[in-house]
């Protein structure tokens, strides 16, 4: 039944599975027995999924020319795309990575080719990120597995659809993300295109200038972009536009305007996917993004703004009082790789129980 169900899933690119731990039985399909270091990456990329730290599309700061790579549907499969240092060695920038909420990083900090391969805009159109290249490596059996309905595995935890998946570097290099890309492409352009015929003109109509809705525009596409709908979008829209409109009457000029617009789009944007992945993370979001963008209005650079936020929204969640987490985000805004300190035990604990009677 296994074996008809694999078949039916269609023709698929697959890699090979070496070093087996044990011999695969006849009939088994291929990806059902993993080898011990497909379990390793089973683990390090499940992880990385459980904490959100991939999709939407999350980018990543690597210390190699400070560049922000990522899986980018509208890049893939990054053709063309191959940096002189990707070939090099490559390790996370830790505080810069730890400041946008990423916990897990590879064996002893070195990024091998499977991750490499998964950074569209840089290092996707290397040759060694070609299937037929690198003996498998992008595009590992237990892929098929993991996004299918019908095939399981003892090792199996939950199915992941493909633009989940995609962003894997070991499913990174399979058929299906290719088309995946493809409709995530047209799901951006047709969704910006919403933005710029039908919410542009409303909003020119009332108070935003064309500079102020230019950006307002931007930022929503770069949140749609990043997985976000075109009511979310309108929302993103919404809170540029009206950051970018305070820092043009306060004199701002176009680059500290354009700046505070996009912090502020961006900060409703993490505070939205952070509401998608738990209701109880409320009060850090709403903290994360007042921070942020009052930050932006003071015409902090958007990295510190979102510094800020990501601090604030930490200490909240910590336990801190809202007046401590403003304070611990100002130092966060002064230096983007500053975290917050943990609150003490009686501390969180006062300070839930004065959320509780706020609630009451």
């Amino acid at each position: 039944m296994l074996a008809v169900a694999l078949a039916a899933l269609g023709p698929h690119k697959v890699g090979t599975t070496t070093g087996r731990l044990h011999p695969k039985p006849e009939g088994m399909p291929e990806g059902l027995d993993l080898s011990p270091a497909d379990l390793k990456a089973l683990d390090y990329w499940t992880k990385r999924t459980d904490d959100n730290e991939l999709h939407p599309f999350k980018d990543i700061i690597v210390k190699t020319n400070l560049a922000l790579v990522s899986y980018d549907p509208l890049l893939y499969p990054g053709v063309g795309q191959c940096a002189k240092w990707c070939y090099g060695e490559i390790h996370i920038d830790m505080d810069a990575a730890g400041a946008r909420n990423r916990h897990h990083y590879p064996a002893s900090d070195i990024v091998d080719w499977t991750e490499k391969c998964s950074w569209d805009g840089m290092c996707g159109g290397c040759p060694q990120c070609e299937v037929d290249n690198n003996n498998g490596i992008t595009c590992v059996a237990f892929c098929q597995i993991l996004t299918s309905d019908s095939l399981t595995a003892p090792w199996k935890q939950q199915t992941l659809n493909w633009t989940t998946a995609c962003a894997w570097g070991p499913c990174h290099g399979c058929d299906e993300c290719s088309a995946t890309a493809k409709a995530e492409s047209q799901r951006v352009e047709d969704a910006c295109k919403k933005i710029a015929t039908k919410v542009n003109p409303i909003a020119l109509e009332h108070d935003p200038s064309t500079k102020t809705a230019e950006i307002a525009y931007k930022a929503s596409c770069a949140a749609i972009a990043d997985g976000a709908s075109v009511e979310q979008g309108v929302v993103v829209y919404t809170a540029a536009a009206a950051a970018a409109s305070a820092g043009e009457l306060a004199g701002f000029n176009d680059a500290d305007m354009a700046a505070s617009g996009h912090a502020a789009g961006t900060a409703t944007w993490t505070s939205w996917k952070a509401l998608q992945k738990s209701s109880d993370d409320l009060a850090p979001a709403i903290a994360g993004a007042k921070t942020s963008a009052v930050q932006s209005l003071k015409g902090m650079p958007p990295e510190n703004a979102l510094a800020a936020g990501s601090v604030a929204a930490a200490a909240i969640a910590n336990g801190h009082t809202p007046e401590e987490a403003r304070a611990l985000g100002e130092k966060g805004a002064a230096k983007p790789s500053w975290h917050a300190p943990e609150a003490s035990p009686a501390e969180t604990a006062a300070a839930r129980r004065l959320r509780g009677h706020r609630s009451e």
